[in-house]
This record gives structure tokens, sequence and C-alpha cells, in this order.
């Protein structure tokens, strides 16, 4: 049987590699970031789909992941519901929401990249240790 823990902290990789190759790849090319957010913006059908899927995966990581008293479980709960918000401010509000991530500019993208590369190493190497910390409970329970 899976335990909360596990579950947040499978999640909590998945999620620590994704923002890992998201920071990575803005760091490495920040033009090319910055281009794909002007061509999303620029597209109405884009903001609609990046809307749906980060709707979707928002929702699928905050009833995945089970309420408990685990902070790791907390964090990556938290995670979920941002994405579910940012999924639905882009399904109502795609346009005043690029307009807001525009004014950000695009100079921002090179400290956009390395906080989400860090954030994700950091998300990453702690989902690691619980799911390892999940793993020996588990084997100790047996």
């Amino acid at each position: 049987m899976w335990t909360a823990p596990a579950i947040a902290a499978i999640i909590g990789v998945l999620l620590g590699l994704l923002m890992l190759m998201m920071g990575l790849g803005t760091v490495i090319s920040p033009d090319s970031r910055a281009r794909a957010m002007r061509e999303f913006a620029a597209s109405s059908g884009m903001q609609l789909l990046g809307g749906m899927l980060s709707f979707i995966l928002g929702a699928a990581v905050v009833s995945m992941v089970p309420l408990s008293t685990d902070l790791f479980s907390i964090c990556v709960t938290v995670l979920g519901w941002i994405m579910l918000l940012k999924g639905a401010l882009l399904l109502l509000w795609g346009e005043g929401l690029m307009g807001f991530a525009h004014r950000l500019g695009e100079h921002a993208m090179p400290v956009i990249g390395w906080a989400m590369t860090l954030a994700g190493a950091l998300l990453f190497i702690t989902a690691l240790n619980a799911l390892g910390a999940a793993t020996v409970a588990a084997m100790e329970e047996q």
C-alpha cells in the first residue's frame, strides 16, 4: 500500500525533474524561452491548451497527494494548487495573464531560469530523500 509520503515523493521527483529541465532550458537559451513566451501570448489556442494542461496536472497532483501532516506532502500539494490556479487563470483570463507575464520582461528570463533550476534541483533531491525514507519505513513494516 502506498503511503501519503511515498505518493508525495514520487510526484515530487517528477515535478522536480520537470522544473529542473525547464529551468536549465531557460538558462541555456533564454532567448528561445522569451520567443516561446511571445508565441504563447499571441496564440489563444496555445493559451487554452496550456491552461487545460496546467489545470489537469494541478488537479491530478492535488487529488493524488493525500492530506497529511508531512511537510513535504504539504509542499507538493501547494505546488499542485498553484498549477491548478495557473490553469484556471489561463482558461478564464489568458490575455490578462499573458500581459502580466509580458510586463515582467524578457530580461527576467535568466533570473527565472536560475530560480526554476535551483527550485527543481531542491525539490528533486528532497523528493528522492523522502522516497528513500518512505521505502525504508515500508520495508520495516513488513
